[in-house]
């Protein structure tokens, strides 16, 4: 159960003092920490770090190694996992929402760095080790073979790599 005022009051407080003494020390903070790092960040080019809508997608695919297609199918399967008549609160969908918005968010942003989708990773994380708990043993082996075959094809692409850079 989500208790927005008290929540929100209990942030305030705890925030509220802390921007309101740099704001006082530094009048030119408020600006350019709310609108200039924030905003114009995410609605502009301005800092040169634009990049494509699909930025995120190889760094997501890369930093999940070698989890990725089981955090995928997790992610896949808690988005479409029906919800317990008994549960109030559907933990995999919320990790998947959790995943997907700061996922898209980013991805909307004007600028663009690798570490803005870090916080998605936990998220994926929890989704993969659930998934790994229940999940039988015959579609674990689907996945480790994936990611042995593509280590081997990896090895191999870098020693080529390799000879032709020692030529």
């Amino acid at each position: 159960r989500m208790h927005f005022l008290p929540g929100g009051a209990l942030f305030l407080a705890l925030t509220a003092p802390w921007f309101i003494a740099v704001s006082s020390a530094n009048p030119e903070f408020a600006r350019f920490f709310f609108i200039h790092e924030h905003f114009e960040r995410f609605l502009t080019r301005e800092h040169g770090r634009y990049q494509p809508w699909w930025y995120f997608l190889p760094i997501l695919a890369i930093g999940l190694v070698p989890w990725t297609t089981m955090a995928l199918q997790a992610a896949w399967q808690g988005w479409q996992g029906e919800r317990e008549a008994t549960q109030t609160f559907n933990t995999r969908r919320f990790l998947v929402l959790w995943s997907g918005v700061i996922f898209l968010f980013f991805s909307a942003s004007g600028s663009k760095l690798p570490s803005y989708i870090l916080p998605l990773f936990p998220a994926l994380a929890l989704l993969a080790g659930d998934w790994l708990g229940h999940e039988g043993g015959r579609s674990l082996r689907w996945h480790v073979s994936g990611v042995g075959a593509s280590a081997i094809v990896a090895m191999l692409a870098l020693q080529k790599l390799d000879r032709k850079s020692t030529r």
